[in-house]
């Protein structure tokens, strides 16, 4: 009885870590990829009202994203607005279609991933 209840908790652990991994790791559920985009366009201004009846302003990048040689029509939906002229890497949810992270970077690591 001690033994099927060892292994029993030993099943559950190993599931229950799996299914840990799965959801929070950047290779299971919610995985991103990264992209570098070059921003030269002033975005587009939505506003939304939020369930507090606050009024919520976003702003919408439509920009090529590459990686390795590849590009990637990207739509961004920002709280915050980006710079005009600059280099940002983007990490992708692709599964909702979202921006996980978005951070500045060097055109040369953008032209790097345009034209590797």
């Amino acid at each position: 009885m001690a033994k099927l209840a060892l292994i029993l908790f030993l099943v559950i652990i190993g599931i229950t870590s799996f299914g840990g991994y799965y959801l929070f790791s950047d290779q299971g559920y919610y995985k991103t990829k990264d992209y570098y985009i070059y921003n030269t366009k002033d975005p587009k201004i939505n506003h939304e009202t939020n369930d507090q009846g606050e009024s919520v302003k976003y702003y919408i990048y439509e920009l090529s994203g590459y990686k390795d040689g590849k590009s990637k029509n990207l739509k961004l939906s920002l709280l915050n607005p980006i710079k005009k002229n600059q280099a940002y890497l983007v990490k992708w949810e692709e599964r909702r279609s979202i921006v996980s992270k978005i951070e500045e970077t060097s055109k040369s690591k953008f032209e790097k991933n345009k034209n590797p």
